[in-house]
């Protein structure tokens, strides 16, 4: 009897281990792919950052110029006006 009954335990238990470590082994799979995903994201979102720097150096350069060029039209206007 005692065999019969360790039997049938283990013919309810061992499916069910199965579907665990199937699960176990398919949670691993998925998230190394996650990572994998991220790891070929990764490069190209530093482009995007790089590129956003670039961007905004590039506006202070541009907004410097600009007040460079107001002062030489102030200068230009004055030295109009003295002469005149």
């Amino acid at each position: 009897m005692r065999c019969d009954t360790r039997s049938a335990a283990a013919a309810v238990v061992l499916p069910r281990a199965r579907i665990g470590i199937n699960r176990c082994v398919a949670t691993q799979l998925v998230l190394q792919r996650i990572g994998t995903a991220f790891d070929r994201a990764d490069p190209p979102l530093r482009q995007v950052r790089r590129a956003g720097d670039t961007m905004g150096e590039i506006v202070s350069h541009v907004y410097r110029v600009t007040g460079i060029i107001s002062e030489i039209n102030r200068a230009a206007a004055e030295q109009t006006r003295s002469i005149q």
